[in-house]
Formats: structure tokens, C-alpha cells, sequence
């Protein structure tokens, strides 16, 4: 199949896209979730689902949070900010 190429322009590179098929996974954590019967709710546990599924030059959005530095579990807040996570989990300095 013949494909138009396009070339998406960020501050430090380009991605080309028309190569390959692109396909968006949503990794849903919520506790409502009904695809994986819970195994991801561990914030740990999804950001390393999401990084072994995604390959080289893919995109991964962390969304949904917000720009809060915690989580609120019921009635216990807990300190997480999905940057230093996703920061910690990719062995980026922040």
C-alpha cells in the first residue's frame, strides 16, 4: 500500500509518519476498570506496562490526573506526581 507521509514537527525532532500503521492503547488505571480486572491500579505496575508496551519511537500520554502532586484513595491522600514517576521509571533526570 502506498501511504502519504507526513512529518510532524516538535522543538527537538520530527516524527514521520505514514510508515507504519499508528495504533493508540489506552491502559486504563482507574478502579472502575473493567479490562484488567484491576492489575494495573498500582501506579508502579502501569507506568511498567506502559513502557513495556510501547516500542521505539512511540508516544506514551500519561492523562487524567491533572496537575495535583497526590492521589486521594478513598480517604487516604498519598504524594505521587506523574512526572517524577514517569521521570523514575524512564531513568530520566529531573
Amino acid at each position: 500500500m502506498n501511504r502519504r507521509h507526513f512529518v510532524w514537527k516538535l522543538r527537538e525532532r520530527e516524527l514521520l509518519t505514514g510508515e507504519r500503521t499508528l495504533i493508540m492503547a489506552v491502559l486504563n488505571v482507574t478502579p472502575d476498570s473493567f479490562s484488567d480486572g484491576g492489575k494495573y491500579l498500582d501506579p508502579d505496575r502501569a507506568f511498567a506496562r506502559a513502557i513495556e508496551l510501547a516500542q521505539p519511537h512511540d508516544i506514551v500520554l500519561i492523562a487524567g490526573k491533572g496537575h495535583e502532586d497526590y492521589q486521594i484513595y478513598g480517604e487516604t491522600r498519598r504524594t505521587f506526581s506523574d512526572r517524577r514517576e514517569a521521570q523514575r521509571h524512564l531513568g530520566v533526570a529531573a
